[in-house]
């Protein structure tokens, strides 16, 4: 359930079901000359929203965090964020706000480099909270996976090739942004189809990750 949606009164007959939260954190941040500034917002909300359906009914899905902190500390590339320490407590004082909906756990989806120092620091003191956080950086822990694929099914062309696979994914989900003729890496090898598998596999991967989750509490 999209909670931005829900009205109070069809929420309060619903608030027992639910006891975890998914929250996409993107970013507005330089991603090449061939993608949007909001690439790690889009990435992160469609993973968000492909989780919240398979477990329709016990996940509240937020909308994106958008703006996260720039990876590259501010350089004049047109990217636009806020600095750690705002970074940090806005999300830690967000967050906790939802032990009021009655929420137990919290998946935040993260779709920027930049954000991972400061999602390590807020996991750390939600778990003061008794707020169980699981935090998934999709194009890192899934690149085993990417890289072990057979040849004939392989989803990228490689584990490392952040470009082609951040490329392909958003061919998959918002190609009218995206402009290959200015592509910086190698336009071939990425794909609509590629990116469609790598969503897959992620999906899998993260759904994994939440059932564990669950059962281990």
């Amino acid at each position: 359930m999209k909670f931005a949606q829900v009205k109070a009164g069809i929420f309060e007959e619903l608030r027992p079901y639910f006891d975890t939260a998914m929250v996409p954190v993107g970013s507005m941040t330089f991603h090449g000359p061939h993608l949007p500034f909001g690439t790690g917002s889009f990435i992160a909300e469609t993973i968000a929203t492909q989780l919240e359906d398979q477990f329709s009914g016990r996940i509240l899905a937020f909308p994106a965090i958008a703006f996260g902190h720039p990876f590259h500390s501010f350089e004049p590339d047109g990217s636009a964020g806020m600095h750690n320490h705002i970074f940090r407590d806005y999300l830690y004082d967000s967050l906790t706000q939802l032990k009021h909906l009655g929420i137990k756990y919290v998946v935040l989806v993260n779709g920027h480099k930049g954000n991972a120092d400061v999602l390590r620091a807020v996991t750390e003191r939600l778990a003061k909270e008794e707020l169980t956080v699981l935090v998934s950086h999709w194009w890192m822990e899934y690149q085993d996976s990417i890289e072990n694929q057979d040849s004939d099914e392989k989803i990228a062309p490689n584990a490392d090739s952040g470009i082609e696979n951040e490329t392909s994914v958003m061919l998959a989900i918002r190609s009218e942004l995206v402009d290959l003729q200015a592509e910086s890496g190698n336009p071939a090898a990425a794909n609509a189809k590629h990116g469609e598998k790598i969503l897959r596999l992620i999906q899998q991967k993260l759904a994994d990750r939440i059932t564990a989750m669950w059962t281990e509490q």
